[in-house]
């Protein structure tokens, strides 16, 4: 699979968002310095963000009961999706392993929010609303595991490359258990270690959105506060596309506050707003797997602000009690190792 290099070492600048009498927001151009983005593409037109300086400082701070103090540390170099995999991408999956699921087709643990099943008398084909392909796909951890395991075997059509090659499938068996019958799962995602794509770890997952290798100057990381390379909470709104602001929204998080669902939105509607990695949608639509949690809209801040119900991850993220679950508004964001 071939990568081609589209752009490196940009230039971007350190800021300091300041309000004024009146509301009025100005931005001062704080520290020039050099942003290692570097972007590949594979011949199927994903675009990827290289991860690099090994052996990052570790994450520092204390919110949340200290949980996730010293995570963030990946001594290898890695890549992730600058988006998420989308409904178009997911519902190719879905068509090919159809034969193979001995579930509803038309239910959730199938195939997640905004995607819909009809038996045509011959075989399964989904769907979505119209101008959706490219919104983010949402599923459960079971099925962004055989994704990931589809992928890695070339997009097979046999049912083995949904079983095997990144995660061991054959174990997502659950039984109940007590007075009360409560579910018990038993499914494995430990990660082979050939996998080609894999569902990112919560330290892959926080050093790409929220690490930066210059933070403190060049050559000096650390951590920012925020997923758009900031420690400012990101201003939200609906993107210009959609219906225009005053100042340019930077996160769809919490516009369903105003009515809206955050996570209908096409991916890629906040470009000024990336990681330093140059990751695109870190702030907020989906909740993106981070094994073993899932984050919403912002690690670091009171979920009162970025409000998309249960989304904004206390407690560091919530732990997946559900695996089989394609309802609680979980998006995958894939990893893959350096080409």
């Amino acid at each position: 699979m071939a990568s081609l290099l589209l752009c490196c070492h940009q230039q971007s600048f350190a800021q300091h968002r300041i309000v004024q009498p009146g509301g009025v927001e100005r931005h001062d151009d704080e520290v020039e310095i050099e942003s290692p983005i570097e972007i590949q593409m594979d011949d199927d037109g994903t675009e990827w963000c290289v991860i690099s300086d090994v052996s990052n400082v570790p994450f520092p701070g204390s919110r949340y009961g200290g949980e996730l103090e010293g995570a963030g540390v990946v001594d290898y170099e890695y890549r992730l999706a600058r988006v998420e995999v989308s409904i178009a991408e997911f519902i190719e999956f879905l068509t090919v392993f159809a034969p193979y699921y001995d579930g509803d087709h038309r239910f959730t643990e199938y195939t997640g929010l905004l995607i819909f099943g009809r038996w045509n008398g011959e075989s399964w084909e989904f769907s979505a609303g119209e101008g959706m392909d490219d919104v983010p796909a949402i599923m459960s951890l079971r099925q962004a595991a055989r994704y990931c395991n589809w992928l890695h075997n070339d997009k097979g059509s046999e049912e083995w490359a949904f079983l095997t090659g990144v995660y061991d499938a054959t174990t997502f068996t659950e039984f109940t258990a007590g007075s009360r019958k409560k579910r018990q799962y038993q499914d494995d995602y430990s990660r082979a270690p050939d996998a080609r794509f894999w569902i990112p770890n919560v330290d892959e997952w926080m050093k790409g959105v929220y690490y930066d290798p210059n933070r403190f100057g060049s050559g000096q990381g650390g951590w920012w506060y925020q997923p758009g390379g900031t420690d400012d909470i990101l201003r939200w709104g609906i993107p210009y596309s959609i219906g225009g602001a005053r100042l340019a929204p930077e996160t769809n998080s919490c516009i369903a506050n105003q009515g809206f669902s955050g996570y209908l939105w096409t991916s890629g509607q906040f470009p000024p707003t990336q990681t330093p990695w140059g990751l695109l949608d870190a702030s907020g639509g989906v909740q993106e797997i981070a094994f073993p949690y899932s984050f919403g809209s912002s690690l670091w801040d009171s979920p009162t602000f970025y409000d998309l119900n249960d989304e904004a991850g206390v407690s560091a993220g919530h732990p997946f009690v559900r695996p089989d679950s394609g309802s609680f508004r979980w998006g995958l964001r894939l990893a893959s190792p350096m080409q």
